[in-house]
């Protein structure tokens, strides 16, 4: 008797458990996170390529490109 109910503690036990378990390891949750983190990794390389786009853009019309014309003899 004594040892039936230890075997059926045992079982319960162990399939409380293993739901636990499966609860905390929700691979949902990692997939909701790795896309956030591409989002905003996107969203800062797109920021970070405007910004030099304006100013390499800037630089690009600062440039003189008249030619020198030498002065006549």
């Amino acid at each position: 008797m004594l040892l039936s109910a230890q075997v059926h503690v045992l079982m319960w036990y162990w399939d409380a458990r293993r739901r636990v378990t499966e609860l905390a390891r929700d691979e949902r949750g990692d997939a909701y996170t790795s896309t956030i983190m591409i989002a905003i990794g996107v969203v800062i390389a797109i920021t970070v390529g405007g910004i030099l786009l304006v100013k390499f853009t800037g630089k690009a019309e600062g440039i003189d490109t008249d030619t020198p014309v030498a002065p006549a003899p």
